[in-house]
């Protein structure tokens, strides 16, 4: 099973998603019907349920599509590939990205849908944004396209060839690393916590100790009180956790 759970995220964590990334502001977002339509087109057996709730967030089949909790609201989603399952779970929020204590059916089904996209970054499927990374880990020979008018992804296409094997500055350090080295340093506190629980998925060895490292000193920058007036005005810069 280890060798099919490689084997899926090596094969979805290639696929070049910027052709279908969207910036709001300083966010980064990745379409749900972007993200199916590539994860189908490369697994198609794929396939995704909503985790259901009682009135008393206890999981119940034919349930509440939210988990009631006592400090918000929580959709949870369901994602098997090749009989690998994996599950995901995000807070109901607002277009502001702030939890909202009483959502309306939207804001549910909206959030859904972008714990659906988290949840195939749990794949491999664009988790580059979740890490504040510049490119995909092993940029593809090709990529997909989608018609501006009906929204549907064409046949794959051509694409330049960048591995991210290739080497940054004859050093040894993969592009992909030094790019991800250089994001550390706009991170902001609230997405601190996410990047060091994705550390180990992104990279192992020598680089992920070089990475937790990073993670470290730009922790420690932003706890000195320079730092913290000024992230009173930031955004953060990737998807929110």
């Amino acid at each position: 099973m280890d060798e099919v759970r490689k084997a899926i995220f090596d094969n979805l964590s290639q696929i070049q998603t910027f052709p279908f990334e969207e910036k709001k502001g300083n966010l980064t977002y990745l379409s749900w019907a972007n993200a199916w339509g590539l994860v189908k087109k490369a697994e198609p057996d794929a396939a995704f349920t909503v985790v259901t709730f009682d009135a008393n967030g206890i999981r119940t089949e034919g349930g509440l599509p939210y988990q009631r909790t006592d400090i918000g609201f929580m959709v949870w989603t369901r994602v098997t590939i090749a009989n690998v399952t994996q599950e995901c779970y995000l807070p109901v929020m607002d277009h502001r990205n702030k939890a909202k204590q009483v959502p309306d059916i939207l804001d549910i089904n909206n959030t859904l849908m972008r714990c659906l996209v988290k949840n195939l970054a749990l794949f491999g499927l664009g988790l580059h944004i979740y890490a504040g990374e510049d490119m995909p880990f092993g940029m593809p020979t090709h990529a997909s396209e989608v018609d501006p008018e009906t929204g549907e992804i064409k046949e794959a296409v051509k694409a330049p060839v960048a591995s991210s094997q290739s080497k940054a500055g004859g050093n040894g350090t993969s592009s992909t690393f030094a790019a991800a080295i250089a994001r550390v340093g706009k991170l902001q506190a609230a997405e601190m916590p996410n990047a060091k629980r994705m550390a180990p998925m992104l990279f192992q060895g020598a680089e992920l100790e070089r990475y937790q490292e990073a993670l470290a000193a730009r922790e420690k920058e932003l706890a000195s009180p320079a730092a913290a007036t000024a992230a009173t005005s930031a955004a953060p810069s990737g998807l929110p956790i």
